[in-house]
């Protein structure tokens, strides 16, 4: 999603977020530190248009640039293991305003790939508008290509130990919507809260890349993995 500024984000977000509204649960992964699959993403415009002057080696020398440059950062968070690549063009037909995002095989190409591009193009623009237009030249404004490291499968989250009352650090002012007016709430540090750890809304927990509100009327406990899980009612 794309977001004009900070606002902006806000009122989008909200709206994605509105299918939630009244369920009794709420789940805030924990940010795993340290265990972030790591990944690289480049982006080139190149112009290429998808006629009998398509060249081929043109593209495998693009995207072999490309994997070098990911490959680089990837390697220096991820030294060992497989690495995934994932390749894409954003096409559209000649003259248009906007693309459309296709999928890219992998490996080296020949002059197969101009139909197969034009194929996946037609399938996923008839998709999106009900038609395609006869006659028309297909081209290609940008190349994206994505490379990851592996990971292991997670692990079922084992069951949440017994829980015990966490002690804040500190209280603050901020706004409860419900009173419309400022109200002192404790303030709880992620670094400080463990598995079991638990506390009654209104609070704030903070850490050092979010910060989580416990709304009036909800109940937050740490789970065995370092969730914030938010009920309705203390359990």
């Amino acid at each position: 999603m794309l977001f004009r500024d900070r606002i902006d984000a806000g009122r989008q977000l909200a709206a994605k977020l509105g299918a939630y509204a009244g369920r009794p649960d709420v789940l805030v992964l924990a940010l795993p530190r340290g265990g972030v699959p790591v990944a690289y993403e480049v982006a080139r415009t190149r112009y290429v248009r998808l006629d009998e002057r398509f060249d081929p080696d043109f593209v495998n020398a693009l995207f072999a640039g490309m994997r070098a440059e990911a490959e680089a950062v990837v390697r220096a968070g991820a030294p060992e293991g497989a690495l995934v690549e994932t390749r894409a063009a954003d096409m559209r037909y000649h003259g248009q305003g906007h693309e459309i995002t296709v999928s890219l095989p992998p490996g080296r190409f020949d002059q197969a790939l101009r139909p197969l591009l034009v194929a996946s193009y037609e399938k996923d623009y008839a998709a999106a508008f009900g038609r395609i237009i006869p006659g028309l030249d297909f081209e290609i404004m940008n190349w994206t290509l994505r490379l990851a490291a592996t990971t292991d499968a997670l692990p079922a989250c084992p069951p949440s130990p017994p829980q015990h009352i966490a002690k804040p650090r500190q209280s603050r002012a901020v706004f409860a919507p419900a009173d419309l007016a400022m109200q002192e709430v404790p303030v709880y540090h992620r670094d400080d809260l463990v598995a079991g750890s638990a506390m009654a809304g209104p609070a704030v927990i903070t850490e050092d890349e979010t910060t989580t509100i416990v709304p009036r009327g909800f109940f937050a406990t740490i789970d065995a993995i370092g969730s914030i899980v938010l009920e309705t009612e203390q359990p």
